[in-house]
């Protein structure tokens, strides 16, 4: 044999070994392809469970001593799935995740897309029907990411058209002895058979959707379960309400209608209802006998275990964990999706997506993988996420206790006022009463959530804007006067009935006016006030009892005027008591202030309302 004869059987021989390396077949025009898993659309109706699929996918996929000839494309079989995760991990983003433009940047993909053995439209649609990222809303279409289950769906998805198409191809020639002679293995056979009941495509349950929604393109929990695929599954006792209600608890809901359903939650709850059932074609016994015969081309239809919600209410981590992990002893977003209370925290806003988002970020990944908590993993999650609601439950706690004390201290002043036989605000009070008082005042004052304390001092003149009752106070002056100015104190028939501070503020003045009111008896003009003016502002000090930082409301008095009397301040000594006083309590409608000179002087303000 001449050089050149040999030069063209080797030339030969090596195309024919390059053109069978790939198993991807031509399409066929007018196969019917499945994008997506779907619901079991009845009895009758065989439900493709992909994520249990064992045949032989044909989709770009080589053998592995051919998978990497030339260096340029790297093909990986469909149902290897550590290959399909050791794919994405090239591919995805630092967070783990993949865009659809990433998506379509993959080589096998890039290549199909390229000689056109799968269209744009249709790796769109495969796309749309994925499940994408579950606990970040995209701000746009354009913003969907997937995670590794939702590239390993895509990938696979994609590999059924070509399954498809290539069963299609080669079902006739299975009926000649020749084709029988060659034919592949009975896990073809079974296969071929499978891709031939298949009826479930995403566009029926699209039509589906649109049969059965709003104007709003949503579907309430009662339309979804007057569905009739779903109203049939119930009456015939396939599907029980119980696991009905945990799908829907579980499928994921429109945002801003926390009730309903749109489009991808309506695909991703016929996803849970396919994985419900499972068919056994060797019979519900799964043996085949003289009772089975002629039977094998019907599939019996039998129901699997429901992943439904796994409740974790004083459980163990390492239970919640073994509940929750898939096959692999791995917990993703998919699996976490089931965890009740996690998804209770997010729905009720207690907990926010990116806040949970950034915790899971922070977890050490398990091996191989970028987005799967091993057992570790998950116990470190769930020690954070109980670190922060403990945190969380201490505030309320503190808060409530706050309340309750400041209920208790309004509620002893009230009954002290309320009094007609004494003169309010403690002018008359008992010393028991003085010192329950001052129990209420220091509860208040020393409460973590006082605001005096959390602002750290940095209280705003506009917060106290406004007008103030006098409720209480303990000063030995106000005792003696019977009031601030002590005008009626000798005046027959007159006694003190209450005390108003107003406080104005403004971008140029701050002005205060006190009143106060005495009563004169029986009558339509039965009472007189005494007003007193001035100017206010908060100053910053030093406790001459604590040498702690303190907040000081300063009062400069400028007139006192009653009736046709209107005198200068600076000569009224009783006014002393209030014109210099520390801040030690606040809130939206109660304030306490101590004397700056005798921290045993009290006084307990409230906001007046007419």
């Amino acid at each position: 044999m001449s050089l050149n004869s040999i030069i063209v059987t080797i030339s030969i021989a090596l195309l024919a070994c390059l053109s069978h390396a790939f198993v991807i077949g031509p399409r066929t025009m007018g196969t019917s392809r499945r994008s997506v898993p779907v619901s079991f659309m009845g009895k009758d109706t065989i439900s493709n469970d992909r994520w249990s699929c064992q045949s032989t996918r044909s989709l770009i996929q080589m053998s592995s001593s051919e998978s990497n000839i030339g260096g340029e494309i790297e093909y990986v079989k469909a149902d290897d799935g550590e290959a399909l995760q050791a794919l994405f991990a090239k591919q995805c983003d630092s967070n783990g995740l993949m865009t659809k433009e990433k998506l379509r940047a993959v080589p096998a993909i890039a290549d199909l897309l390229d000689v056109g053995d799968i269209l744009s439209e249709e790796l769109d649609d495969i796309w749309d029907a994925a499940p994408k990222f579950p606990d970040i809303e995209a701000d746009a279409k354009m913003d969907e990411r997937i995670d590794v289950d939702g590239f390993v769906q895509i990938y696979r998805d994609i590999d059924d058209l070509f399954e498809q198409g290539e069963a299609a191809e080669t079902a006739p020639a299975a009926t000649s002895p020749s084709s029988k002679e060659g034919s592949s293995t009975g896990d073809d056979k079974e296969a071929s058979k499978e891709v031939g009941n298949i009826e479930d495509d995403e566009d029926e349950l699209e039509n589906a959707f649109a049969n059965i929604c709003d104007s709003s393109k949503l579907v309430s929990r009662e339309a979804l379960r007057e569905w009739e695929e779903i109203r049939q599954l119930l009456e015939e006792g396939m599907l029980g309400e119980d696991e009905f209600d945990e799908m829907w608890k579980g499928a994921p809901k429109s945002p801003g209608s926390p009730e309903q359903l749109d489009v991808d939650g309506f695909l991703s709850f016929n996803v849970a209802l396919d994985e419900l059932f499972v068919f056994d074609e060797e019979g519900e016994d799964g043996l085949e006998g003289e009772n089975n015969i002629g039977d094998d081309d019907v599939p019996v239809v039998q129901k699997k275990e429901v992943l439904g919600m796994v409740v974790g209410d004083d459980l163990p981590p390492g239970v919640i964990f073994a509940d929750l992990a898939g096959g692999d002893l791995m917990v993703g977003m998919k699996e976490l999706a089931r965890w009740k209370e996690l998804q209770g925290m997010l729905l009720d806003g207690e907990l926010q997506p990116t806040e949970f988002q950034s915790i899971f970020d922070g977890i050490k990944k398990a091996p191989g993988t970028t987005n799967k908590l091993d057992e570790d993993g998950f116990i470190a999650l769930y020690e954070a996420l109980d670190a922060l609601f403990e945190e969380f439950d201490e505030e309320e706690e503190l808060e409530a206790e706050r309340k309750k004390n400041k209920q208790y201290l309004v509620s002893l002043l009230s009954a002290i006022n309320s009094d007609e036989d004494r003169l309010p605000i403690g002018l008359e009070t008992t010393d028991t009463e003085n010192e329950e008082v001052v129990k209420a005042v220091v509860a208040l004052e020393t409460a973590p959530t006082n605001k005096i304390i959390t602002s750290r001092g940095t209280i705003k003149a506009e917060e106290l804007a406004g007008t103030w009752e006098l409720l209480y106070q303990s000063s030995s002056s106000m005792v003696f006067n019977q009031g601030l100015t002590g005008v009626g104190k000798n005046l027959p028939r007159t006694k003190f009935s209450r005390l108003l501070q107003k406080l104005e503020k403004t971008k140029y003045s701050s002005d205060v006016d006190f009143i106060e009111t005495w009563d004169v008896g029986i009558g339509e003009d039965n009472s007189f006030d005494v007003t007193v003016t001035g100017d206010w502002e908060l100053r910053d000090s030093i406790s001459l009892f604590t040498g702690e930082p303190s907040l000081v409301l300063k009062v400069v008095a400028e007139r006192v005027k009653y009736g046709v009397t209107d005198q200068q301040a600076e000569y009224w000594k009783s006014l002393g008591p209030m014109l210099s006083l520390d801040m030690t309590y606040l809130d939206d409608d109660l304030r306490i202030m101590r004397g700056n000179t005798s921290k045993s002087s009290i006084f307990v303000l409230r906001r007046f309302t007419e």
